[in-house]
């Protein structure tokens, strides 16, 4: 005890040392917690001399460990000592190498991609019969946003290791993130049928899970974790779990598991953080910001307060308070880092003076540089000269657009310089010049309204494509009936993208209506979408004639009408003006407000918003009604072409989200005999156990009539899923049906333990009971149900795929 005593004083007068700016000295640790107290004071003060003289002092003592070498070694390398840090990497054991990758893959979990990468080239070049240098270089290709990349390193180590689940998972995002949602789904089947036994793991898996919206998987895993862990589960598996009831349509449940975690957590304000998350997620706005301005007021420091705030205050329309705090967005933790550009050093520009030569530089998506470039007219009228950065990608549409009043011709340009991604590149058109003046302002574009003093948007039109664009991409369209553009799914990169996007079958119902021509505007890997269509759905793929988005322009110009999921290609057609259908997620984007048709925006486009969470059914359907009136016809049935012998419908659809099979399912039955349908699900479940394919074959044995095998595959559903309450109530249904009364109380009394808020679980009690002449404990049933309605209860259960009843 004094010993210890006696290197805690010595510790802390070394630290009033290095405060003072005094060199450090030496101390005498005996244990491995001394030691490493020790380096990482030194670490902190940025004394890499002292930490090389302390490892040439004690690494061969017992007490060093290989975590001390990395600690010292990292340190050497982040001031710059990178011979040293060699020197520490060589000396280190191969049974002592783990530390050394651990704090590599902390590095990047900290978002220290420039440290991380040096960290890992130089364990590589001294390592290399190692293979995890290459995993962790691909990591950080996952990381910079370069997923093939990592793929491509993922695949081969899984194929050699394939019970690394971290590694499956990262595999999973990435292919997740390129779009390749289905064979992120195949990844991550092994890790379904036995989880990980890693808490952190777990939790890994279960965030993925939620961002590929595999919402039942989700609800299984949480489930499951609990029951291991007796009720002691993470805060963050908590969460994870009270997130994944919030979509399931289980508000009460979701929110009175937060009031419980916020109570017992060590770490409330994650709590808080999360549940205003939710709040958002479920359209509770003034909520959200009531939680968010509490949390602002309890933690500060923890708080992204006026950054959340924005959004909620965009949707609700105070637009001046939202611009306002919409400048927190730089704030570390936000997420929406700016993007690298050159010009740092500048001031940014507040509108009051007028700049010789103003920088704008381009930030977010490219659908938010279209939306900002109507301000382009006024920053040119308050400023001496004008230079816009943009990303790369954006370059021949600019070239193409004119914002000019009236029509364009060819030799028209933007009248504003252009560079791309910084001083390094410049338009090859002659008409774009290089910036002839150093800029001495900057301002990111997304603050253009704020600056420019003009909160409220104008949603008219507000640039023209040049008529040689026109031209080129006039003979890929042919004469037929209505033009159609169609978009189905965003970036796969971003956060929220499985909320926007759809599958291309959940349109399928669109195909049904004649005389259109549908031409798909879909960039990335369509192939394996159009081939489960059906071969009346007039499909014109220009797709792969798109090279840039000046083609993709020109070709939206020459549209009757563009429907598209809320991705780049709704501004682009709004901002020229043509129609727009845009699908809404339940939880808009926070550009298109909470409500109605229009948008403040775009005149032009028209917004199809959802009214629950993850169901595009109702909006298809509305969608289909509108265009039918505008084609003039009627929706016919579908004609369907039989899978190809090659088997790659049947391989999609086996990982396929229940809405997916269910829209494929519900338009083939339309068929003759519905049985070839069952017949080919029959094949999906031969070879995947997963809830959804089970609930898909049970809902269309039923509606096939064939109820005994029904029971037999509910039966099997719930041993998959010991709490799927969308299929005991189905189950106590058939049940009740052939008079079997106990069999059907069994599982209705089960499904209300497990869904107490489910409002057909109450009505079918209801109905049991009645027909038992069981009176009273109807009539408590029929005020329970009155209640449920009178607090919010729901109809439906998502876990079920969108409805209780099969």
């Amino acid at each position: 005890m004094k010993n210890k005593q006696r290197f805690v004083a010595q510790l802390a007068g070394l630290q009033r040392h290095l405060q003072s700016g005094k060199p450090p000295f030496l101390l005498q640790p005996e244990t491995m917690q001394e030691l490493m107290g020790w380096l990482r004071l030194l670490a902190q003060y940025g004394r890499s001399d002292a930490l090389y003289e302390a490892w040439r002092k004690y690494a061969k003592k017992p007490f060093w460990t290989g975590e001390a070498s990395a600690q010292v070694g990292i340190s050497l390398l982040a001031n710059g000592f990178d011979a040293k840090a060699g020197s520490v990497v060589d000396d280190c054991t191969t049974t002592h190498r783990l530390p050394f990758y651990t704090v590599a893959h902390e590095l990047l979990d900290s978002s220290l991609f420039q440290l991380a990468e040096r960290w890992v080239l130089l364990l590589q070049s001294r390592w290399d019969d190692e293979t995890r240098p290459r995993i962790l270089l691909a990591r950080l290709d996952h990381h910079r946003g370069f997923f093939q990349k990592a793929v491509d390193q993922f695949e081969p180590y899984l194929g050699a290791h394939p019970d690394d689940e971290n590694v499956r998972i990262w595999l999973a995002s990435a292919q997740h993130k390129m779009g390749c949602r289905s064979d992120a789904i195949n990844t991550l089947q092994p890790l379904l049928v036995h989880p990980p036994e890693s808490t952190v793991t777990k939790i890994a898996l279960a965030s993925l899970l939620n961002e590929v919206a595999l919402w039942p998987e989700l609800l299984f895993l949480v489930r499951e974790t609990e029951q291991q862990a007796n009720n002691t589960l993470s805060v963050i598996q908590q969460i994870l779990r009270a997130q994944a009831y919030a979509i399931a349509r289980m508000e009460r449940v979701a929110l009175a598991d937060f009031a419980r975690l916020e109570a017992e957590s060590p770490d409330p304000a994650t709590v808080m953080g999360f549940r205003s998350l939710l709040y958002y997620r479920l359209g509770k706005y003034e909520e959200m910001l009531r939680e968010n301005d509490r949390m602002t007021a309890l933690y500060p420091l923890q708080s992204m307060g006026d950054y959340n705030r924005s959004h909620v205050l965009f949707l609700l329309g105070r637009y001046e308070e939202a611009w306002q705090a919409w400048e927190s967005r730089f704030q570390s933790g936000t997420g929406m880092a700016q993007r690298e550009h050159n010009y740092s050093g500048l001031k940014v520009w507040d509108g009051a003076v007028t700049p010789e030569m103003l920088v704008i530089h381009t930030e977010q998506g490219l659908g938010d540089v279209i939306q900002m470039l109507r301000y382009l007219p006024d920053v040119i009228s308050k400023v001496g000269g004008l230079t816009f950065d943009f990303a790369q990608a954006l370059y021949a549409l600019l070239g193409a657009l004119s914002f000019e009043d009236g029509e364009p011709d060819e030799t028209d340009s933007p009248r504003v310089p252009l560079v791309a991604d910084g001083f390094s590149e410049v338009s090859p058109d002659d008409a774009l010049e290089p910036p002839p003046l150093v800029p001495t302002f900057q301002l990111p574009m997304m603050s253009l309204p704020r600056v420019l003093n003009k909160p409220l948007p104008e949603g008219s039109a507000y640039f023209s494509l040049n008529s040689s664009v026109i031209e080129r991409t006039k003979p890929w369209l042919i004469d037929g009936g209505l033009r159609v553009g169609l978009v189905w799914a965003g970036n796969a990169a971003h956060l929220g993208d499985h909320f926007r996007s759809v599958h291309l079958l959940e349109l399928m119902p669109l195909g049904r209506i004649p005389g259109i021509e549908f031409y798909i505007l879909q960039k990335g890997p369509v192939d394996i979408q159009l081939d489960y269509l059906p071969s009346n759905f007039n499909v014109v793929r220009i797709d792969q004639r798109i090279d840039d988005l000046a083609d993709l322009a020109g070709v939206i110009a020459q549209m009757d009408l563009l429907i598209s999921v809320d991705s780049m290609p709704v501004h682009l057609a709004g901002a020229l003006g043509k129609p727009v259908w845009a699908l809404i997620p339940f939880t808009p984007d926070w550009r298109w407000g909470t409500a109605g048709e229009k948008t403040d925006w775009y005149d032009s486009v028209v917004l199809f918003r959802q009214n629950r969470v993850a169901d595009w059914r109702p909006v298809i359907t509305r969608m289909c009604e509108w265009l039918e009136k505008l084609s003039g016809h009627k929706a016919v049935d579908p004609k369907f072409i039989e899978p190809n012998s090659s088997g790659a419908v049947h391989e999609q659809l086996i990982d396929a989200p229940f809405n997916v099979l269910e829209a494929f399912l519900r338009a083939a039955d339309t068929k003759a005999d519905p049985k070839t349908s069952l017949s080919l699900l029959n094949e999906i479940a031969a070879q995947s156990q997963r809830p959804a394919v089970l609930g898909v074959k049970a809902r269309l044995e039923i509606a096939s009539g064939l109820l005994e095998a029904a029971e037999t595959t509910l039966n099997h559903l719930i041993k998959v899923d010991n709490k799927h309450v969308g299929a005991m109530l189905t189950l106590s249904r058939l049940l009740l049906a052939r008079d079997d009364v106990y069999g059907a109380l069994r599982w209705a009394s089960e499904a209300m333990h497990l869904g107490s808020d489910v409002l057909p679980i109450w009505r079918h009690m209801q109905d049991l009971f009645e027909r038992q002449g069981m009176v009273i404990e109807a009539q408590r049933v029929a005020e329970r149900i009155s209640i449920l309605i009178e607090e919010g209860a729901h109809e439906d259960w998502f876990g079920w795929g969108g409805g209780a009843d099969i």
